[in-house]
């Protein structure tokens, strides 16, 4: 993935919390917005392809993120703000 061809580039230091996951979601659902979830799933894909294990847990850990931040229904027992 080049800057060139604007890719997002996710490195193991900036991917490792759940607000870079979080921030790595938002701008993926920016750029690809209802195939965002199938973009991650695919870039995990590609790292486990690899034998790269974290590299595919981040994206997995995007991923999850995407599919909250689209979420439009409540989980049964959860509560409203």
């Amino acid at each position: 993935m080049s800057n060139s061809s604007k890719e997002i580039s996710v490195s193991r230091a900036s991917a490792a919390s759940p607000t870079d996951a979080l921030r790595s979601a938002t701008i993926l659902i920016e750029k690809h917005g209802d195939a965002a979830p199938f973009v991650a799933a695919e870039r995990g894909d590609e790292m486990f392809d690899r034998g790269d294990t974290e590299g595919a847990l981040i994206w997995m850990a995007i991923l999850r993120a995407i599919v909250e931040l689209q979420r439009t229904t409540r989980r049964k027992g959860e509560a409203l703000n």
